[in-house]
């Protein structure tokens, strides 16, 4: 799950994975919130399978999506740094033009381990832990956006 907040006017996104059990091709869905509750829609509220090819009321079907490789490279940057139970970091800044305002973003980045032991590694004696996940939180940097456009530098930012 992906939830975009945008600035006002515009609306805010849920965007997910339209099976929620999984799929290699599982293509990625996108729709605003409830405009009078402020919540994003139960996404199981249509049959299985509806909007697989089309888009339906205001959910918009986006395809596949390869989020690792095209949101940041956050995947790349737990696959580079091989982070441990417990570690931050943050990925590379970058450029997001998914939505308005284009910006400068990075992502921090916590890794998901199975079983789950904390940074106390007493509480798994013996048992091996594998990566299975990552939290990912984008950070929109907008008034760093702000700032260098305001410098006028040559070139353009």
């Amino acid at each position: 799950n992906i939830l975009v907040a945008n600035p006002p006017p515009d609306p805010n996104w849920h965007i997910y994975g339209l099976y929620k059990d999984g799929n290699t091709k599982n293509p990625a869905v996108m729709e605003t919130f409830d405009p009078v509750t402020g919540r994003p829609n139960d996404p199981d509220r249509y049959a299985a399978g509806v909007a697989v090819n089309q888009s339906i009321g205001n959910r918009v079907n986006w395809g596949f999506n390869h989020w690792p490789k095209n949101d940041g490279f956050w995947y790349k940057t737990v696959r580079e740094k091989d982070l441990a139970e417990g570690d931050v970091t943050f990925s590379r800044v970058f450029m997001w033009d998914i939505n308005k305002p284009v910006t400068l973003k990075t992502h921090g980045i916590i890794p998901i381990f199975y079983p789950q032991c904390g940074v106390d590694k007493s509480r798994c004696p013996g048992m091996q832990q594998k990566r299975v996940g990552a939290w990912v939180v984008g950070f929109k940097l907008h008034f760093l956006s702000q700032y260098l456009s305001s410098l006028q530098l040559k070139g353009g930012f």
